[in-house]
């Protein structure tokens, strides 16, 4: 851990300056003299308190541990760091709990990443690394899921810190509190399933065991789900069917769910049933472009070719370069006798994936039929 967001807080390094003393200076902290050779660092924004007037006083010792704290973090091979350490020490032999309190003010003012370097910091000093540890995984949890688009380099740093905290205190149920949502959110439903039941066997607190009991139910459908649609993937279709089945009268807005009941029923060449879940799931996800895709096989199995073409081509509208759907359309327009409008799409469906098998087997089927022309 820590090494994958090293250059993320080597990047705030620029919120640093150094004062440098006199050299004749003879100053001490406490017991320990020191060395005028050696820079201090200060963050800019005490450094600008001061000036603007909001921090009226000289530069603290508060201010010597935020940005002495803030280098031996952002910067381990840092060279000055082992003197920073004693000296840290000396100014407060509590510094560890400094350092941590501060971490939690950040977070709480939601200066996320500077609140995960004085957590790390924090590790220096403080003998409870289960409580830092756990504050900085929920810290980059927060910041993997703050916008849109997950932060992939956070999240992975955080299922790293809780899958260590669990590695090295099986009997610590807040990490595996927290790796159940992790684990959860990245579709590992029985790894998730595992760690909140691990959290509940190791004593979690009351509310912490409410919340996991009211997930562990659509967690349980969602195992259910992941068996039955591993099945059908797999080319055993009745028997995936039957799980998912199951779970539909609980879950008609699930719209994953429809695909691949209506994939199933389409494998088993129920060609009406599989049409009729893929309606659903353009009624819950308008936009999918493989259930246009799907429908487009289904009408194409059955002989409905002109229903098929408008499938794939409103599949195509939305992903216009996909190899499958211009190869199917392909197979339709041979299927009508349409070789010209065949070749074409076949040809580009070759362009984008030439060692698709299927694709050359129609490529070869297409040149055949126009010898015989």
């Amino acid at each position: 851990m820590f090494r994958r967001l090293e250059q993320e807080f080597r990047n705030k390094l620029d919120e640093v300056v150094f004062i440098e003393l006199k050299p004749n200076a003879n100053a001490k902290v406490h017991d320990m003299k020191l060395d005028p050779s050696i820079p201090l660092p200060i963050l800019f924004k005490d450094v600008l308190d001061k000036v603007n007037g909001v921090n009226a006083s000289d530069i603290t010792a508060g201010n010597m541990i935020r940005g002495m704290g803030f280098i031996i973090s952002v910067d381990e091979e840092f060279i000055h760091k082992p003197y920073y350490h004693d000296l840290m020490l000396a100014i407060d032999e509590n510094v560890g709990m400094y350092l941590l309190k501060y971490a939690f003010d950040l977070a709480n003012e939601g200066q996320l990443v500077d609140a995960l370097i004085y957590f790390k910091a924090s590790l220096l000093f403080v003998e409870d690394e289960i409580n830092v540890l756990s504050n900085y995984g929920r810290c980059c949890i927060e910041i993997a899921y703050g916008k849109e688009e997950t932060n992939q380099v956070y999240l992975d740093e955080a299922l790293e810190v809780f899958e260590s905290l669990a590695k090295r205190y099986p009997n610590e149920p807040y990490a595996f509190y927290h790796l159940g949502f992790i684990y959860s959110n990245l579709h590992e439903y029985k790894l998730s399933e595992a760690a909140w039941v691990k959290a509940i066997e190791n004593n979690i607190g009351e509310n912490e065991k409410h919340e996991i009991v009211s997930n562990l139910h659509d967690l349980n459908a969602k195992i259910k789900f992941e068996e039955g649609h591993t099945l059908i993937l797999n080319e055993r279709p009745e028997e995936g069917l039957e799980i998912l089945l199951a779970l539909e009268p609980e879950y008609v807005d699930w719209w994953n769910l429809m695909f691949f009941i209506g994939l199933g029923y389409r494998m088993t060449k129920e060609y009406d049933l599989a049409l009729k879940y893929y309606a659903k799931v353009m009624e819950l996800n308008t936009g999918h472009v493989q259930t246009y895709n799907e429908i487009g096989l289904c009408y194409m199995t059955m002989g409905r070719y002109e229903e098929a073409i408008k499938a794939f081509k409103e599949a195509l509208k939305m992903d216009r370069e996909n190899p499958e759907i211009l190869c199917n359309l392909g197979i339709v327009y041979i299927q009508l006798d349409d070789l010209q409008e065949a070749e074409s799409f076949l040809t580009k469906s070759f362009e984008k994936d030439p060692s698709d098998d299927i694709t050359i087997s129609w490529i070869k089927k297409l040149n055949e039929l126009k010898m015989l022309n």
